[in-house]
């Protein structure tokens, strides 16, 4: 993949996604079914190595929300555990399962949850604030962020950085007025 993105294919793949129809959907539906489709004869690991490196960069320059985007494509790798031929799962299951059990009867009773990775691709799909909820909380000083349900921790909060972050004292803010000055 570095040497596809040296000679400029990264430019080529952002090319031929802008020609999709639907433009940042359409590609990254494109991209989803690929993927799928290549959890039926490759692993989840040669896909990260070789799919990713190709399609993920120019997904992103299109305006794909990087968090979104790798819980997509992991959601969606987790059905290459599931996919027969090479699916692990169906691996692990055909060593621990009696003779009784065929491998056929494995592949047919695998399809439900397969259905349901699919309905959960296409919740996280519509519902992207499901998957970036929690990376937007994680600081309390964020913009983002809610306020406490405690307004004295709120207070806390404030009081803390105002005394410890916007400060003469504190050596990230000087650092800075040194630079300016």
């Amino acid at each position: 993949s570095l040497v596809f993105r040296g000679y400029g294919g990264e430019e080529l793949i952002e090319y031929w996604f802008s020609l999709i129809p639907g433009g940042t959907t359409g590609a990254l539906i494109i991209v989803m079914l690929v993927i799928f489709l290549l959890g039926f004869i490759l692993d989840f690991i040669e896909i990260t190595f070789i799919v990713v490196p190709i399609v993920g960069p120019a997904l992103l320059a299109l305006g794909v929300d990087p968090i979104w985007l790798g819980i997509m494509i992991a959601v969606n790798l987790q059905t290459s555990f599931l996919t027969p031929p090479f699916g692990f799962a169906l691996f692990y299951l055909r060593g621990v399962a009696p003779a009784i059990v065929r491998t056929v009867q494995m592949y047919k009773g695998v399809i439900p949850f397969i259905a349901l990775q699919l309905l959960a691709l296409v919740v996280v799909g519509f519902y992207p604030s499901l998957v970036n909820y929690l990376p937007n909380r994680m600081s309390l000083l964020s913009e983002t962020s809610p306020p406490p349900k405690n307004p004295k921790l709120q207070y806390c909060i404030e009081k803390y950085v105002g005394e410890n972050v916007f400060t003469e004292k504190n050596e990230v803010k000087s650092a800075i007025l040194k630079l300016h000055n």
